[in-house]
């Protein structure tokens, strides 16, 4: 892996707030209903994976795609 350099395009840092099920974010509205859509897929394919491994459902995990990462912490009550 190489050093980034002044020419590689960079993304900044978003983030995003869940609480009581409603997802809020200073970013507009297309990246919060962006960020909803792969937290919703992420969140369905661990809790899968977990129940298939006989685990409890995930309460952290990550995607890093070529253009993008999401992560995610769940915190119970």
């Amino acid at each position: 892996m190489s050093a980034p350099s002044d020419t590689d395009d960079t993304v900044p840092l978003q983030f995003f707030d869940l609480e009581n099920g409603e997802i809020s974010s200073d970013e507009d509205q297309s990246s919060v209903d962006a960020f909803a859509a792969d937290f919703q897929g992420l969140r369905h394919f661990a809790n899968k994976l977990g129940q298939a491994l006989n685990l409890k459902n995930a309460w952290m995990g990550a995607v890093q795609e070529a253009d993008f990462a999401v992560l995610y912490k769940l915190d119970g009550p």
